[in-house]
């Protein structure tokens, strides 16, 4: 799995492909889909400015692979700069006290 589509399955976030509307850079539009998805999550918080920080580093073709949901067009550099994001999001995974951690591994 590229480092691309894993972010994006771990986040949720996927971006649908160019349909010619939207305004802006390519990078603040890529910024605004993971912004809307992220919103509709109540199990993930964000901080906006850290997401527009993070993908304001993509490249303009990294920027496009990822608007078109070609992950396997993003270069090594953009799937770094992605991997940045991670520090953006904060998930709740509700309450782990309730977590059996007892994992049985000699089976």
């Amino acid at each position: 799995m590229s480092t691309a589509a894993m972010a994006l399955a771990l986040t949720g976030v996927a971006c649908g492909g160019d349909d010619g509307g939207g305004g802006g850079s390519l990078q603040a539009r890529v910024a605004n889909e993971l912004i809307a998805e992220a919103s509709d999550d109540d199990d993930i918080t964000l901080d906006e400015a850290c997401v527009r920080r993070v993908t304001g580093e993509l490249s303009n073709a990294d920027a496009r692979a990822l608007l078109d949901d070609s992950e396997e067009d993003l270069s090594p550099e953009g799937g770094m700069a992605l991997l940045g994001i991670f520090e953006c999001f904060d998930f709740d995974f509700g309450d782990l006290e309730d977590f059996d951690f007892d994992l049985d591994l000699d089976d």
